[in-house]
């Protein structure tokens, strides 16, 4: 391939603030639809941990009577001072969050989605129309299937990652702080066996997006391999059948398709090694959370640890782990980031065709220049 040659798949390795460039231009019209994802998403974390709180506190206060009835962030005017109002208090609370929660989910998914198909539409639509005005030398470099794959595969890719990768990374993220924070201001001791777990599960995914990075690339060209075979077979249909070589057209067919079968396997059984490696490091967290916190309930604090802990905090703790790690947002969020990269080169495109089209009409000009009679 030629200096000047455009090479598509080689794109999203060259992107430079990928992130930055599209928000910049594609996002700017429509950022108040992520803000309002964003903020939803915050509320929709928090509303999702009133629950677990709520029920510790109401263990100890209304069913136990261990500790007094407190919340946090709730003033002490608020609460009910009988055994049955604070129990109906907190029926309220939990039913408030979990409606308002379900009506945060609603906007976040209303809003992030439009975001990401109104950015996918001006994307497609702006790099179909520098592509159009391309040389024809360009289309003769460049195959069918290719192409369609930039206009079609990458773009709904680019959307896939801005809907789902990016709600649920900003979701994870509010989780664990929310998480952490609530652990720590329960009991710091027994927070630090929790959530020692979250640093293990960070290098976890980042050694995953690294594998399946390379995995999708592939996926990627064989996608347009497939669509490019399809296209020349359906459009010369006639020729097929005129020569009677529909039997190793179906041969051609059939290797274009398993060769896209197989890397996409390849990818998909990394998906099954990563969301049950999530759940085992949630589990771990969770056995030792409960030994750890079961002891020191029921005989002394272990570890060298020191003070009370009663049962509503230990339930807290362990309906809080279960909720620390999400196997299926995560692999949302692996199969849109390796997507997203890949769709990150559709609006990187149309600079770097309009500079293959740039020195192949300086070329041309230099030819003819040359050629010229003294």
């Amino acid at each position: 391939m030629a200096d000047d040659e455009v090479d598509p798949d080689e794109l999203g390795e060259s992107v430079e603030r990928p992130m930055f460039r599209l928000f910049a231009e594609y996002g700017d019209d429509h950022l108040r639809w992520f803000i309002v994802g964003i903020l939803t998403s915050i509320s929709a974390r928090f509303l999702a941990l009133v629950p677990p709180v709520v029920l510790g506190v109401a263990l100890d206060a209304v069913f136990y009577g261990e500790k007094a009835y407190s919340l946090p962030l709730l003033p002490e005017a608020w609460i009910p001072q009988t055994t049955m109002g604070q129990f109906w208090f907190s029926i309220q609370i939990m039913a408030i969050s979990m409606v308002l929660a379900a009506f945060s989910n609603f906007a976040l998914a209303s809003s992030l989605n439009l975001f990401s198909h109104r950015v996918k539409h001006e994307v497609r639509t702006e790099t179909y129309q520098w592509m159009q005005r391309l040389d024809m030398e360009f289309f003769d470099d460049h195959k069918t299937g290719e192409l369609m794959s930039i206009l079609n595969n990458d773009t709904n890719r680019l959307e896939l990652f801005l809907d789902n990768m990016m709600g649920s990374a900003i979701q994870l993220f509010v989780l664990i702080i929310g998480i952490g924070w609530v652990l720590f201001s329960i009991n710091e001791q027994l927070a630090l066996v929790t959530l020692s777990i979250i640093p293990i599960a960070a290098l976890f995914t980042w050694w995953f997006m690294r594998r399946i990075e390379a995995f999708y690339a592939d996926i990627r060209s064989s996608v347009g391999d497939l669509n490019t075979r399809l296209e020349n077979n359906l459009a010369g249909v006639e020729v097929i059948k005129t020569a009677g070589t529909e039997e190793f057209e179906d041969e051609r067919v059939r290797n274009a398709s398993y060769k896209y079968f197989r890397r996409d396997w390849k990818a998909l059984r990394m998906n099954f090694i990563y969301r049950p490696g999530l759940q085992l490091l949630t589990s771990i967290a969770f056995i030792a959370t409960f030994i750890v916190g079961g002891l020191w309930y029921l005989t002394e604090p272990p570890l060298g640890f020191s003070g009370d802990l009663s049962v509503g905090q230990l339930v807290t703790f362990l309906l809080l782990t279960q909720r620390m790690v999400e196997p299926p947002h995560a692999d949302e969020r692996s199969r849109g980031s390796v997507r997203g990269r890949e769709g990150f080169c559709t609006p990187d495109f149309r600079s770097h065709v309009d500079s293959a089209q740039h020195h192949q009409r300086a070329g041309r000009e230099r030819t003819r220049f040359r050629r010229r009679p003294s």
